[in-house]
């Protein structure tokens, strides 16, 4: 099991007026300078996905992050689209972040912002893959390129055809997905010396792209999600990696953070900063909306063992509660 520390609460209020965000970064910071951080360390951030309070939060802990050697971001998606930021960082290719979450213009931002803060971070993905994303990056991959035994581009072309926007879509249409895959993985053994010339430092990737068990199911994610980065850690170490997922993989007894715990090395000291909200304001789907978390287990108290279950009682955790003014009144206790 990893090492293990102990739990810190942190309450983190956040105020809206204006469009301005007022944040208590001297309780944060203080919380913030007690972890451990050493070449071991793993840092897990749980958020809403698409809320900019988090996404603000998250760059905070980024840039204290980098300036102490964490270069690593795993995101909650395929290896396709984590190469697409990957490219993104290295070329200013605009282009492919239409496959990808930063097709929209906050996340954009955030990228942009994660790229001023260090343009030699990398991204890794841990989720199931979507086909028009992978069908993206092929076709930078394999632009002017062939390969003798199989219509690359054709295969690239389908993928390319196949929604893949929600997670039903990419469920629904994945029979299409795997056929296309199975092609390609077949094409890759027969000529793998062709494709490790032609991709050259992309070719591992690709392999991953094609080799991506993840189902999109919600009932087998999280297992999943914990049996890819164990491998991921036998193949390359997870030291000093950040990890970006969204709460609930955090938060029940049997997912992936919990699930991840229960076989990691015991060198790994980890740190989690689980967000929650009080009647948030999401820019992305703009709406209000209050933590699922708070409406089953109380307003704003989390016990330890919804967090983590309790074997791990020596986990530290930050809990970061967000306030939000509503209308001109203000909703912070």
């Amino acid at each position: 099991m990893a090492k293990a520390i102990l739990f810190i609460y942190l309450i983190i209020s956040f105020s809206i007026i204006s469009a301005q965000i007022t944040f208590d970064s001297s309780s944060f910071y203080k919380c913030f300078s007690q972890l451990e951080l050493n070449d071991n360390s793993i840092i897990m951030m749980g958020e809403h996905h698409g809320d900019i309070n988090f996404m603000n939060t998250e760059l905070l802990v980024i840039k204290q992050l980098a300036s102490k050697g964490f270069n690593t971001i795993y995101v909650e998606g395929g290896n396709s689209e984590a190469e697409i930021f990957n490219n993104y960082f290295k070329t200013n290719n605009i282009k492919l972040l239409k496959y990808s979450r930063a097709r929209g213009t906050k996340f954009l931002q955030y990228l942009n912002d994660i790229k001023q803060i260090n343009p030699n971070i990398s991204f890794k993905g841990y989720d199931f893959e979507r086909p028009q994303t992978i069908a993206a990056i092929l076709s930078l991959w394999f632009e002017n390129k062939n390969i003798e035994d199989v219509d690359i581009h054709k295969l690239i072309h389908k993928l390319s055809k196949i929604k893949s926007r929600s997670i039903k879509n990419v469920k629904k249409n994945k029979p299409k997905t795997d056929k296309i895959l199975a092609k390609l993985r077949a094409s890759l053994r027969n000529k793998e010396l062709e494709y490790q010339k032609i991709l050259g430092n992309h070719f591992e990737a690709f392999k991953k792209i094609l080799t991506n068990s993840i189902e999109p199911d919600f009932a087998t994610r999280d297992q999943a999600f914990a049996k890819l980065i164990l491998e991921n850690e036998k193949e390359e170490g997870l030291e000093k990696s950040i990890f970006i997922m969204g709460r609930d993989h955090m938060t029940e007894e049997e997912s992936f953070v919990p699930l991840l715990l229960e076989k990691l090395p015991k060198k790994y000291n980890i740190s989690c900063i689980v967000l929650i909200t009080n009647n948030n304001f999401d820019e992305f789907r703009e709406v209000y909306y209050d933590s699922n978390e708070t409406r089953k287990i109380g307003l704003f108290k989390i016990p330890e063992q919804k967090v983590i279950p309790t074997e791990y009682d020596k986990l530290k955790v930050i809990i970061g509660i967000f306030y939000n003014h509503y209308k001109g009144i203000s909703i912070s206790n």
